[in-house]
């Protein structure tokens, strides 16, 4: 079956953020090694962002060690990165690729189907409204395989790598 023109601009369009994501965590990873080697660095201190003016204060401030570990590798930040991913796939979807994949099919945008963007849309929900806990939706997930079980989850580089996989892979179908 021929794949809509705009499914095929939303799977290019995943690409960006898959590589955003892969390349933050790379470069956030070799950052913390970079830092944590640096003599003058206090792990006690204070991590400020923001300005090299010394006249200014900073815009935002950490503790060095909470940026540091969380800029490790499927750390804390690289989460925050993927949770905004997720759900900014997710919302293009619904609110815009879905209606042009419905008009390119001839049909009404509720009657666009995607196994991919349904799994995601659980987990979008679990982000935003349950602190990245599944809940009993779980047994709904058809495509991914994770979380695995209900509870606490985390999306890690793998996570990620299985959602873009599932989205390069992904058709669409009308509900009948």
């Amino acid at each position: 079956m021929k794949q809509p023109k705009a499914l095929i601009e939303f799977k290019k369009l995943t690409h960006v953020y898959y590589i955003a994501h892969t390349m933050a965590n790379h470069g956030m990873s070799n950052t913390a090694n970079e830092i944590a080697g640096m003599d003058a660095m206090n792990p006690e201190g204070v991590f400020q962002v923001g300005t090299k003016d010394i006249e200014r204060k900073a815009v935002a401030e950490i503790p060095t060690k909470f940026a540091l570990s969380g800029m490790e590798k499927n750390g804390p930040f690289s989460q925050l990165i993927a949770h905004g991913i997720i759900v900014l796939i997710y919302e293009l979807w619904n609110e815009d690729y879905r209606s042009k994949i419905a008009k390119e099919l001839g049909c009404k945008t509720n009657e666009v189907i995607c196994d991919v963007m349904g799994d995601l849309r659980h987990i979008r929900n679990w982000i935003t409204h349950n602190g990245s806990i599944a809940d009993n939706k779980i047994k709904d997930l058809t495509v991914l395989k994770w979380p695995s079980k209900k509870g606490p989850f985390a999306i890690k580089s793998e996570e990620i790598n299985e959602i873009q996989l599932a989205i390069n892979l992904m058709q669409v179908y009308r509900k009948k």
